[in-house]
């Protein structure tokens, strides 16, 4: 269908290699406009983005961070924002992807680095969400501060070492 719930689980839920991809494996801007355009009608239908929320921070959001990138870079009064960490403190560990928190920080990180540490500072006050910190921040610059709180969420069992692997293996 067409429908908002329709193309949110068909373009964010599940990959579509063939619509997502060139053959030289770049993301097509068809691919990009549509992300961009669900997370434009995220926030004109608040109502019909929280009902999506349970799976969106889920695994099953395959395209959570193209998503959460997209929300990001338009959600200026973090209304979105406070709706997935909301929802994060809700899913049980087991089944919980911070994806989405993931690409929504990146976005704003190059032009609002005191915004992103706020949002950070705010998942790092949260003992249940701080084991999510090291993939949400694999591909960001960290602050002093936010490797102390890991160390020490480390220190006090916290966040297991399983948890810090993302570091290990960051892009930056």
């Amino acid at each position: 269908g067409s429908d908002y719930k329709s193309e949110m689980e068909h373009y964010v839920r599940q990959h579509c290699w063939e619509e997502e991809l060139d053959a030289r494996g770049n993301e097509m801007p068809a691919f990009t406009k549509k992300i961009d355009k669900l997370a434009r009608e995220s926030l004109g239908n608040i109502d019909g983005f929280k009902n999506q929320l349970p799976w969106l921070v889920s695994t099953e959001a395959q395209n959570a961070y193209q998503f959460g990138k997209a929300l990001g870079s338009i959600d200026t009064d973090s209304i979105a924002w406070g709706l997935i960490i909301g929802q994060l403190n809700v899913t049980p560990s087991h089944s919980r992807n911070a994806d989405i928190c993931a690409g929504y920080l990146d976005s704003i990180y190059p032009s609002d680095e005191a915004a992103y540490q706020n949002k950070l500072e705010e998942l790092m006050s949260n003992d249940q969400l701080v084991p999510l910190i090291p993939s949400i921040i694999r591909n960001v610059a960290i602050s002093d501060s936010v490797l102390e709180r890991l160390q020490s969420a480390y220190t006090s069992g916290i966040v297991d070492a399983e948890s810090l692997r993302p570091l290990a293996v960051s892009s930056r």
